[in-house]
Formats: C-alpha cells, structure tokens, sequence
C-alpha cells in the first residue's frame, strides 16, 4: 500500500473521478432556482454599496443576489480586474428594480437638497459655554465642540 492509498485527501487521479471523502463545494453566489434567467442589473465597488440597494429591492418583494461580494471583502484590489460587486435579478424583475432605483435615488436627492437650505444652527456647548454654530443638515445629531473638543447635542 503507498501512501496516496491511506490519505483520503489525496488528489484523484484523473479529473473524472472524485477525491475520496471530498467535500462537495457550493459557491455562496449560487443562483437560486427561483431566480430563474438571472441578469446583472448594477455595479459597485463595495459590497456594501450593493447591499444597501439589495435590502430596498427585498423591501418590494423583488428577489436578488449580490454576485462577488465576498471576493471583493476579503481582496478589494480586485474589484476592477473582476468587474466590481454585481447585483442580479430575475429578468422579469429588471425593468421595476430599476424604476425602484431611480425613484429612491430621487427622494434621496430631495431630501439632501431640503437639508442642505436649512439655515445655520448656533448654541451654546454645554461644557465650556463657548458659541458654536454647525450648519443646518447637522440638526439632531452629535458633533465635537470646536473649542474644547466635547461631544455637544445639536438641537433640532
């Protein structure tokens, strides 16, 4: 008996024929059945980019998958050289995901421009007293004293 014959991770020997005790490997983007004539919809650089639009396509029911993204979260480098983080849907679900997109990115548009009219915001830090002032789209949120580098609540 050689020792290929007791390591039951040995290679096969022709490619036809499996390894003994494989495990038999399912690629995490396995498209799933459902999903039936998949498409690739849009492109990101970051997997986090094709989340955030993935969780607004489930919101509406569309079924989707993020294609790539682990690769890109553990090697980023190859994000041109693959393509980027690619989201996919069903091809009979494109054309809505799309309006889906392209009503949310308006909103979001709006809602930046609104904040960005709101007129300057000025106080008094609770801990040095000092005036300070931030502008308008920074109501309701936390920001650092200038002057002496506290956490102050700007009011809304």
């Amino acid at each position: 008996m050689n020792a290929d014959e007791l390591n039951p991770y040995a290679s096969p020997k022709s490619l036809d024929e499996p390894a003994q005790n494989a495990i038999p490997w399912e690629p995490e983007d396995k498209i799933p059945p459902n999903l039936d004539d998949p498409v690739t919809i849009a492109t990101y650089a970051y997997p986090g980019e094709a989340d955030l639009k993935r969780m607004l396509l489930d919101q509406h029911g569309i079924q989707s998958l993020i294609m790539d993204g682990e690769v890109m979260n553990l090697s980023w480098f190859l994000s041109n050289a693959m393509g980027g983080v690619k989201l996919v849907v069903a091809r009979r679900d494109a054309q809505r995901a799309l309006q889906l997109f392209e009503e949310h990115d308006n909103v979001t548009d709006a809602r930046a421009r609104v904040a960005q009219t709101l007129p300057p915001i000025t106080f008094r830090c609770e801990e040095c007293n000092a005036e300070i002032s931030f502008p308008g789209h920074r109501r309701g949120k936390v920001e650092t004293c200038p002057a002496c580098r506290e956490y102050v609540d700007v009011p809304e």
